[in-house]
């Protein structure tokens, strides 16, 4: 990774190798055995959970998630869960993974989101298949036109004590007036001067990341998502605003492949923009 994107990244820890029951999907994912050694100077799981400001320990509560398109409640958030499960349902019940920071673990109810960015989303060497079907997806989403898409949510209602859960299919499904009212809705979370203030600071993150990002000849964050993070629960005085790249499978920049590719990510820049207006439009209500 160039090092100019790392202070705006998770942070790769180290590799881990983790498995289930694959006979009981319901069974927790166990870890078998870290590589603390595979990566940066992050010795043990110990540091990693010191650095953190507290532990899932320290919110024992019977919060639930709700999945906004069936309504129905669960234990954990759903969409989470299912891609753990997929995971090892095609590689197998073991596998060896990179283990990054967890960026929601400071939070008591942490309101997520995870949007894509740019209107590309294939790798240089992609298959002629996998590159017409990532083209088509594009075109039928808001990935097209405004440069962002919306891969999954959750928010925090107190009102209730639940999580409303939403994936990535029914992200797809949103025009660019269903984008900008669920995202409305999302920040209406934090309420009054609350939602003002995680606005203005997500603005000053987004402007950081847009320059680091425009700055950078030949990057291309294919696939790559801003992940944005901030505390929903209103007794909790400091909302705690995060928001990182993530995702970066089909990522590269110029020496990492074959590949050359000239100037900043303009499709990436494209949805950064469009981010802003929204986030600036909230502000103006």
């Amino acid at each position: 990774m160039p090092v100019e994107l790392r202070s705006i990244t998770a942070e790769c820890c180290y590799q881990i190798q983790i498995g289930y029951d694959e006979f009981d999907c319901s069974s927790d994912i166990h870890i078998i055995d870290e590589f603390p050694q595979s990566s940066h100077q992050h010795s043990s799981s110990t540091d990693l959970a010191e650095k953190q400001h507290c532990s899932n320990d320290d919110f024992d509560d019977d919060d639930e998630y709700r999945d906004v398109s069936s309504g129905l409640p669960n234990a954990l958030n759903p969409w989470a869960f299912q891609c753990q499960i997929r995971s090892f349902q095609n590689n197998g019940p073991y596998g060896t993974f990179l283990m990054l920071e967890n960026l929601t673990s400071k939070y008591k109810n942490p309101c997520v989101v995870d949007l894509k960015l740019g209107i590309r989303m294939y790798a240089d060497d992609a298959s002629e298949e996998k590159k017409q079907s990532q083209k088509r997806k594009a075109d039928k989403t808001t990935s097209k036109d405004l440069g962002i898409r919306l891969c999954g949510m959750q928010y925090y209602d107190s009102s209730s004590s639940t999580y409303q859960c939403i994936d990535k299919y029914y992200g797809r499904k949103l025009d660019q007036s269903g984008l900008k009212k669920l995202l409305n809705k999302f920040f209406k979370t934090a309420h009054g001067e609350r939602r003002r203030a995680v606005c203005t600071e997500l603005l000053t993150k987004l402007a950081r990341i847009r320059s680091i990002i425009a700055s950078m000849d030949g990057l291309r964050l294919y696939g790559t998502s801003l992940l944005i993070v901030f505390e929903g629960n209103p007794n909790i005085p400091d909302n705690n605003l995060d928001a990182r790249l993530i995702d970066f499978a089909n990522a590269t920049c110029n020496g990492l492949s074959e590949s050359v590719h000239k100037g900043p990510d303009a499709g990436s820049l494209l949805g950064i923009d469009n981010l802003t207006k929204i986030l600036s439009g909230l502000l103006t209500k």
